[in-house]
């Protein structure tokens, strides 16, 4: 979500899910800015696709923060392991 003047939410079954779930909020938040940012007009995707996307979402796949959550901790606890105290 976005909450008007209170920033970005997202929940998830899980906290790997739950990050996933952010960082590619934040990543097509950026990706827009920077799209609006140029001169040029924005190309929207075609309406199958956007079907496509639709459906996928609803389909509730399974999220995949998992396969990432022991590299990032790993990474983490190289940068400064403080955070596990």
């Amino acid at each position: 979500m976005i909450l008007r003047n209170h920033g970005t939410l997202t929940t998830g079954k899980t906290i790997p899910e739950a990050f996933v779930l952010m960082h590619f909020l934040e990543r097509a938040c950026q990706a827009q800015v920077m799209a609006q940012a140029g001169a040029a007009a924005l190309h929207w995707p075609s309406a199958a696709a956007r079907e496509t996307t639709r459906l996928q979402s609803e389909a509730g796949l399974p999220m995949t923060g998992h396969l990432a959550w022991a590299s990032l901790l790993a990474m983490l606890d190289r940068l400064d392991a403080s955070y596990a105290t």
